[in-house]
């Protein structure tokens, strides 16, 4: 036995779990691993959620951190926080493949559950999440497609694209949207423009539909014309309008439609004039 570091602490007890072969906890600067480097002896504390370091910052302002419930689900390599509150924005982690094919963590927020406790495990070859709420229901995650009946609201939101020189003017013209859905739904796509500059005219909103998606294994019925394996159409085209500096997308659904994955954008544009 040799001491690591006495300078740090996990804030909350029921954050410890272990994920992607490495031990997790909720510290005093966001989310840090204990696992082994390259260097023999050497061990790796570094925090994995820095570039979200000022969504911490807000929990240990708003929250009470001691009373953090953590769950793994291990069949999408995820990790969700959740807050006894239902209004509080409960956090999702997950490990990634990045361009150049290295793991990566990345992370979204969830608003909506109130989780005293939360637990997974696997019942015969199906994972199961469950977590009990005040009143002392308990809700069964990962199935259906609403919140008891309420719709889900989602949002994703890409980062600022200026196209490698951020002082020419883009005209964007269409976007490719490339993603998997598990059935039919319809998602309304965003533009912003100069990061949201209010001197900035951003279009309309546009849409598009996934109907069409293949049918998931288990629901389809031979002979019905459910296609198996695979979506049919994963790449949603929007004709757009606008110009900018930098872009911004934005996709957004809130019903009770099937769920779906952005997978990867293309974008047309031209170059404009240099201001």
């Amino acid at each position: 036995m040799q001491n690591v570091t006495a300078n740090l602490g996990c804030v909350a007890p029921d954050s410890v779990v272990e994920f992607g072969g490495d031990l997790l906890f909720l510290g005093p600067d966001g989310i840090r691993p204990i696992s082994g480097t390259d260097r023999i002896g050497d061990v790796e504390l570094a925090p994995v959620s820095k570039e979200i370091q000022d969504i911490f910052d807000n929990y240990y302002l708003s929250e009470t951190i001691t009373d953090i419930s953590i769950v793994v689900i291990r069949k999408k390599s995820q990790f969700r926080f959740f807050f006894k509150n239902d209004s509080s924005l409960s956090l999702i982690g997950a490990i990634r493949k990045s361009q150049n094919k290295q793991s990566i963590f990345e992370y979204s927020q969830l608003i909506g559950i109130e989780a005293n406790c939360v637990a997974s495990g696997y019942v015969g070859q199906f994972e199961h999440v469950i977590h009990g709420d005040g009143s002392g229901k308990v809700h069964r995650q990962e199935r259906g497609t609403s919140f008891e009946g309420s719709n889900i609201f989602s949002l994703y939101q890409t980062p600022y694209f200026y196209m490698e020189d951020p002082e020419v003017r883009k005209i964007v013209y269409k976007i490719d949207t490339y993603l998997k859905s598990e059935g039919n739904t319809e998602v309304f796509v965003g533009l912003y423009y100069d990061y949201d500059d209010v001197y900035s005219l951003n279009p309309t909103t546009y849409s598009f539909s996934t109907e069409g998606a293949a049918a998931i294994y288990g629901t389809a019925i031979y002979g019905s014309g459910d296609i198996y394996d695979g979506n049919p159409s994963p790449k949603a085209l929007t004709n757009v309008s606008g110009s900018g500096k930098s872009v911004s997308i934005s996709y957004v659904t809130d019903n009770q439609n099937a769920s779906h994955t952005i997978q990867a954008i293309s974008m047309t544009y031209g170059l404009g004039d240099r201001r």
